[in-house]
């Protein structure tokens, strides 16, 4: 039986937004108390308003996109998703969706599940600012 309690984000983790969600790195630790799977690499901590209405919800674990390729950290994340735009870019869209493959626990049921992100312009420039070296950022 599958049990879903709260947890408390620790205080020396470092919360990434994304897309107006609020994500952390699954270690070891978070691992050994949250999850049995070891592919897990990201947990929503807040999914904010826009991702909560497409169906996200605090505790889902991310662990691949539509690149079939497990998702090493954040910053991989980012990457991905900046890749998947790029190739529907080629192909003439102006808009895209980003597969994300996640496992969650609910009451009554632990399952994985895929979502899709709906990206616009603004959201593939932010994804780019996330990947910019901090002193870019801060010289500005």
């Amino acid at each position: 039986m599958v049990t879903a309690r709260p947890f408390k984000v620790p205080a020396n983790a470092k919360i990434y937004s994304l897309l107006g969600m609020q994500l952390i790195e699954i270690n070891d630790g978070l691992r050994d108390q949250l999850s049995p799977y070891s592919f897990e690499t990201l947990l929503v901590v807040d999914p904010g308003k826009t991702q909560a209405s497409n169906g996200f919800r605090p505790g889902d674990a991310f662990w691949d996109t539509d690149a079939r390729e497990r998702i090493k950290d954040f910053h991989d994340l980012v990457k991905q998703l900046l890749a998947a735009c790029e190739t529907q870019k080629k192909s003439g869209r102006l808009t895209y969706s980003v597969g994300m493959y996640y496992d969650y626990i609910r009451p009554h049921e632990a399952r994985s599940s895929t979502l899709f992100l709906n990206l616009k312009q603004e959201d593939v420039a932010e994804l780019q600012n996330l990947l910019k070296p901090q002193s870019d950022l801060q010289s500005r």
